[in-house]
């Protein structure tokens, strides 16, 4: 705050919304922004990302709920909703999300009703509870949350650190959401991107990482890191092993 117009470029970035309408998109990959998370030692096309196939308040779900069928997934984490809004979601007009359904009827659906507190007892313990079924589901598995953003990019930023992913692979995935939404990229748009790096990403991960600058952040062991992130979870050890037996190569 000391520092005039830093954080000028976030706002520029950020201060408008983002459409909401298909048409304003190339796809309906980059509308929902739905990826599967590629960083290094990760299973390909195990774990997926994006926004909600259920909660329509951004017009999102149904085209959402029809990537899901696509791509085969087989458990969701909704990081967002209880299963009461999921109620509420079903009993109006739009609803149109008929496999997020389906998953739910089979028992594959683990509403968290998380918020975005990821320094908090109860945030970590929820997130250990949605990572503990991972373990159990029969993949693929797609994370979301409302726009599969912040709360659904530190929980596969996790992921993605305890199978072996670089700062950089980490950051690489989690800006993909920031150039879907706000087209910033780093290539056009660099000072936006460094400024959204700054603010969001590695205050996350310096958190994680128990460091306080970006250049410990970059040499920082991100695996132990996320191991002892889980544990405060309460996760066992067995169980963070048998996770990174299911999710990495």
């Amino acid at each position: 705050l000391s520092t005039t117009g830093k954080y000028s470029p976030v706002q520029d970035a950020l201060g408008q919304l983002y459409s909401f309408y298909r048409d304003d998109y190339e796809s309906d990959v980059e509308f929902c922004n739905f990826r599967s998370i590629s960083v290094e030692g990760l299973k390909e096309n195990l774990i997926y990302r994006g926004a909600s196939p259920v909660d329509n308040s951004r017009g999102r779900a149904a085209y959402t709920d029809s990537l899901l069928e696509l791509n085969g997934i087989r458990l969701v984490i909704d990081i967002a909703d209880i299963e009461e809004d999921y109620e509420n979601y079903r009993g109006k007009d739009d609803f149109n999300s008929h496999y997020f359904e389906s998953l739910n009827n089979e028992g594959k659906v683990v509403f968290l009703g998380m918020g975005s507190s990821y320094e908090n007892k109860e945030y970590k313990e929820s997130l250990v509870k949605g990572l503990r079924e991972i373990v159990n589901s029969d993949g693929p598995v797609y994370i979301h949350c409302m726009e599969g953003k912040d709360r659904t990019g530190f929980m596969c930023m996790l992921l993605g650190a305890l199978s072996g992913g670089s700062y950089e692979d980490l950051m690489k995935d989690y800006m993909i959401t920031y150039y879907n939404y706000y087209d910033v990229d780093y290539e056009t748009t660099p000072e936006k991107y460094d400024a959204i790096v700054d603010l969001y990403f590695d205050t996350f991960t310096e958190y994680m990482t128990q460091t306080d600058n970006v250049e410990d952040l970059k040499k920082a062991d991100f695996a132990e890191a996320a191991k002892q992130y889980l544990l405060s979870g309460g996760m066992s050890e067995t169980e963070i092993e048998q996770l990174k037996e299911f999710i990495c190569e």
